[in-house]
């Protein structure tokens, strides 16, 4: 009995000491700091503060060492992520309401109230203004400083997605109600809302992607359509086997084939395109100069973006999330099945190495740009302020709905090229005459803003 107890103590003991072992270190923060409560969404900055959701309890404003500024109890928890605008930060509720908070003291600046509650978020629209659903099928862009209504649109059928560009919003609209149901994309004017033109053929549920002056999106039949945002001249057309995801940043098209592990790399000026393989399911992807940084279940790898050819691989252990993040991506992982900490680490494309990591028991949210220093928040509380390598250009804030992320895209001459395996490109058409109406069916006056 003695010895079955030792043998027990001894293996209690060895995995202590594994534990401890592999526990994984973090790096030197230049400062850290704990908020009381859950960080339940990613923080967002309004002025030169951040704002937090505490709970579903309350809204916060930190300073920029995490220090809480003001604090404001919520009357109903929040539903969506908080909306970051020039004048103000939107909470929108689980009961229909939203509510605007301003200044260092989070003054209730206006508080509204919808038909119904949205799985759709409000979004952020250039000059200080907030597109709203109101309920399944109308949209509403009201004033950032008054919560007053400047325009409405009403779609015949639910919006299943939104996406805001540089002069114009896409909208995919339709009955989502199995697998064979059919869905429509129109675009209005940002300004007006008035229609602009519609593509003429069903497309697929995947959101709009705005990229420079067009407007990225997958018709039913899989191909990834590329139209100017304000005119809807199709620029590009890429065909494919099957779609899992599509991304697209400055001059690069990423299309992830259906099983998820395959990517096809392209370009809108009509570069060869060329096909790389993931280790494990694809999580996010990064566009930094010359290279392109792609994260999946299993690790990190980057490629020249002309070529497809790898610059270089790290395998982190599992990995938990992807964020594209400055000149690189910050990834949530896990050493080894037995680490009950994850390590949230940045890496830049150009060396692959962390930059900085920190180690907690909970999940992280999208890190925050600061200067020299990246805002770090976990879910638990702790926030940190970590140094990044003097190699970083300084990173201003989070460019805003106004504030476009590219520069104008020059004209090219329309891209032709084959897609490796079944499918070509070609080059574009001019859309079918009545593709462009002045009014949708049945469209009336929306309703639903008090």
């Amino acid at each position: 009995m003695k010895k079955a107890a030792v043998g027990a103590l001894l293996v209690l003991f060895t995995l202590v000491v594994v534990q401890v072992w592999l526990t994984p270190q973090g790096s030197t923060p230049a400062w850290r700091a704990h908020f009381d409560r859950e960080i339940l969404t990613a923080p967002c900055r309004l002025g030169d503060h951040i704002a937090v959701l505490g709970d579903r309890r309350e809204i916060a404003l930190l300073d920029r060492q995490g220090q809480v500024v003001a604090r404001q109890a919520l009357p109903r928890p929040p539903r969506h992520p908080l909306v970051a605008l020039p004048s103000a930060v939107v909470v929108a509720d689980r009961e229909a309401g939203l509510r605007a908070y301003r200044g260092e003291a989070l003054t209730l600046l206006w508080e509204r109230a919808t038909l119904q509650t949205s799985p759709l978020p409000p979004q952020a629209l250039p000059g200080d203004r907030l597109l709203v659903p109101t309920d399944a099928r109308t949209l509403i862009a009201v004033e950032g400083r008054s919560g007053d209504p400047l325009w409405d649109i009403q779609l015949p059928n639910p919006v299943q997605h939104t996406a805001v560009g540089r002069v114009a919003l896409a909208c995919t609209y339709g009955q989502d109600d199995g697998p064979g149901a059919t869905f429509r994309l129109q675009v209005y004017d940002l300004e007006a809302g008035e229609p602009l033109w519609s593509f003429s053929g069903p497309v697929a549920i995947f959101p709009p992607i705005p990229t420079q002056d067009l407007f990225l999106f997958v018709t039913s039949q899989g191909s990834v359509v590329g139209a100017e945002q304000e005119t809807g001249a199709l620029r590009l057309r890429l065909d494919s086997p099957g779609l899992h995801h599509v991304f697209a940043e400055g001059d690069t098209i990423g299309i992830v084939a259906s099983d998820g592990r395959q990517v096809i790399g392209a370009s809108l000026s009509g570069r060869r395109p060329w096909t790389a393989r993931l280790g494990a399911t694809f999580l996010a992807a990064k566009v930094v100069g010359d290279l392109v940084m792609l994260a999946d279940r299993s690790g990190l790898q980057c490629l020249d973006v002309s070529t497809g050819e790898v610059v270089w691989r790290r395998d982190l252990g599992p990995i938990l999330t992807a964020h594209p993040h400055r000149r690189g991506m910050a990834v949530l992982y896990k050493s080894s099945f037995l680490d009950r900490h994850g390590s949230f680490a940045y890496l830049p494309a150009a060396s692959g190495e962390p930059a900085w990591v920190c180690v907690e028991n909970a999940m992280f949210h999208p890190p925050l740009p600061d200067g020299r220093l990246d805002l770090v928040f976990c879910r638990n509380g702790a926030i940190y302020g970590m140094p990044v390598p003097k190699s970083e250009e300084p990173t201003p804030a989070v460019p805003t709905a106004a504030e476009p992320a590219f520069p104008p895209l020059p004209r090219p001459a329309t891209p032709t090229f084959d897609l490796p395996g079944p499918g070509t490109g070609f080059p574009p058409r001019a859309l079918p005459p009545g593709s462009l109406p002045d009014r949708l069916p049945d469209q009336e006056p929306a309703s639903g803003w008090d």
